[in-house]
């Protein structure tokens, strides 16, 4: 079992129509918090990522953690460092909630794999993991959490 935090950041609220069907989702960069360290087998350090919430069932598999190998932008020429995607399909009143927070709320994603994954603690501390990524690029989620925190208010 391991437990992998994210800060979430850049929300992004996008309503697509196909078929006479309007979809809803919410996307976010990801970072691992100062301290947490995720890498491969290989020595491949992941510290960022993409998180991708529903309101309706997408056509990808959710509930997994995908690693994303680095990659070269074909535009650009510019290298992609490796990350992980995550996707989750949420209530509405869930995805309301966050659709709807200040763009001051701190949000934080917890993400808890099963005791047999490919990613287990590599520290006593729990702040540093290990992804056996030539074992699976792809990890089920037992549970997660997202938290807000609301900025105090000033004055």
């Amino acid at each position: 079992m391991s437990i992998l935090t994210f800060t979430l950041h850049s929300k992004c609220h996008s309503i697509s129509a196909q078929d006479g069907e309007f979809m809803q989702n919410l996307s976010f960069k990801a970072k691992l918090p100062i301290g947490d360290s995720l890498s491969t087998r290989h020595g491949k350090q992941i510290e960022t990522g993409y998180v991708q919430l529903f309101l309706e069932k997408p056509k990808i598999e959710t509930e997994k953690i995908y690693f994303v190998d680095s990659m070269e932008d074909m535009d650009t020429g510019a290298s992609n460092p490796p990350s992980i995607s995550f996707y989750a399909q949420l209530t509405p009143e869930i995805f309301n909630v966050i659709r709807d927070a200040n763009t001051n709320a701190a949000i934080e994603l917890r993400l808890q794999t099963g005791m047999m994954s490919a990613i287990q603690f590599n520290d006593s501390m729990g702040k540093a993991k290990l992804w056996d990524t030539s074992a699976e690029k792809c990890v089920s989620v037992e549970s997660y959490q997202i938290i807000l925190s609301q900025p105090e208010n000033e004055g």
